[in-house]
């Protein structure tokens, strides 16, 4: 394991760019011979995909207190997360 490839072999997309541009500008100004990015691959995330059942949903959505602004705030969110397919982390 080297420290630009962490544990996969493979580096973030935050620090990708970054790194390429860094790597990028010493292969130009002569400072090393290769960009040691060039072979790596990016990280992609699988499609996560979770089925719910129509019972199990009807009962998540009539958790929130809807007499509450937070529960009318959770009640949105459920209902948006659901209609969107926003995934959470």
């Amino acid at each position: 394991m080297s420290l630009l490839t962490g544990k996969l072999g493979v580096i973030s997309r935050e620090s990708s760019g970054k790194s390429k541009a860094f790597y990028k500008w010493a292969v130009e100004q002569m400072y090393i011979d290769v960009n040691p990015l060039k072979s790596l691959s990016k990280r992609r995330a699988e499609p996560r995909i979770v089925h719910l059942e129509s019972d199990t949903i009807a009962r998540l959505v009539e958790i929130p207190n809807t007499s509450t602004y937070a529960g009318l705030r959770d009640k949105a969110l459920i209902f948006l997360t659901l209609d969107t397919g926003v995934l959470t982390t």
